[in-house]
């Protein structure tokens, strides 16, 4: 995302690890720009100094000297945008701290989501514009939206035109009763961009990661989407160190349910250095270790390009979130020229040169 200034600070408050990263992007692109981060995505990773980014471990209200979970603060648009030109402005508004569920092995929130979103109880139903942008959209942040915020939230839900929301929804039974209950009543539902992740469709994949669903339940939430003509966006993984043929032919005819035209947001599946995915909480089914993708033998990685090359073909629409995408050939092909004791695989291929 290119930014619409190039001069001047920009604070930023990081939540997740990526909006470091995004951070360190601009940074390089624009060095006359002074970047000043801190948030949940400071506060709990180590950051690496440089001359036009500062950083700060202390929550917002910390910084700008305003009482901690006061919630009196008020989104304005910084004056230096008010005549620029946006076909659309995204900005988050928090209104959950954790996932209901909170067991799937290979997530993280369970270890830190407390600590960095407080629970808002009294939050709006009702929003207006604050720019000229063509259209602007809230993200609704919030691991899974509740039953009962179907209910509270989304029933009562006011807009005003070309506004949009997102918001996150688990795949599981409770959700669906919830969508089946409620959707005949939410009058904003054109408006509602649902965001829903299985990671992956076959059930003993859904098993293996403790996922607490099953196919069917998927299969019938999408059903209602569809036959609400609701937006939706459908979230997968791939990188996973224990992929079957059999697990892919699942995948590939459980992707019927569909359409050619959704957003896909592809993700791959980082470990951590206990062998565990995102979460030290909830330990991966029989207490093994999993492998990160880098460390997987050549047809572990082979599936996982099968994987992405599935969806691939079946989707128009696919965004990477925090991964390139020909970052699982590049990994092959490493894995094939090198002798693998004497190459350790770590962050990202970006640390070697395989033009030649």
């Amino acid at each position: 995302m290119n930014l619409p200034f190039t001069q001047g600070t920009v604070h930023i408050s990081c939540f997740f690890e990526n909006h470091v990263a995004a951070v360190y992007k601009w940074s390089a692109e624009y060095p006359d720009i002074d970047f000043v981060i801190g948030g949940p995505g400071v506060i709990f990773n180590e950051i690496q100094s440089k001359d036009n980014i500062d950083y700060y471990r202390c929550t917002v209200e910390e910084y700008f000297g305003v009482d901690n979970f006061s919630y009196e603060w008020k989104l304005e648009l910084p004056p230096e945008l008010e005549n620029v030109n946006m076909d659309m402005l995204r900005y988050n508004y928090g209104i959950k701290a954790t996932c209901y569920w909170n067991k799937c092995s290979y997530c993280r929130l369970s270890l830190v989501e407390s600590k960095r979103v407080r629970p808002l109880h009294n939050f709006k139903n009702s929003f207006k514009k604050i720019s000229n942008a063509k259209e602007e959209i809230i993200i609704f942040y919030n691991p899974s939206i509740t039953p009962d915020m179907f209910k509270d939230f989304l029933v009562p839900l006011e807009l005003d035109e070309s506004m949009k929301i997102k918001i996150y929804t688990r795949p599981d039974r409770k959700t669906y009763m919830a969508c089946k209950t409620f959707f005949p009543m939410i009058k904003s539902l054109d408006k509602v961009n649902f965001s829903i992740a299985p990671e992956f469709l076959s059930q003993r994949m859904l098993d293996f990661m403790n996922k607490g669903t099953t196919i069917e339940t998927v299969t019938k939430i999408i059903k209602l989407y569809n036959e609400y003509d609701v937006e939706y966006e459908v979230n997968f993984i791939v990188g996973w160190p224990n992929l079957t043929e059999e697990d892919l032919v699942h995948m590939q005819n459980n992707m019927n349910m569909f359409t050619k035209d959704i957003m896909i947001n592809l993700f791959l599946l980082k470990i951590s250095s206990e062998g565990m995915g995102f979460s030290s909480v909830f330990p991966p089914p029989n207490g093994k270790r999993w492998s990160p993708i880098d460390e997987c033998n050549e047809e572990a990685i082979s599936l996982n390009i099968k994987l992405q090359q599935i969806i691939q073909d079946k989707f128009n629409r696919i965004k990477y979130n925090n991964f390139n995408r020909d970052y699982l050939e590049k990994l092959l092909y490493k894995k094939r020229r090198f002798d693998k004791h004497e190459i350790g695989f770590v962050d990202s291929y970006k640390r070697y040169d395989t033009s030649n």
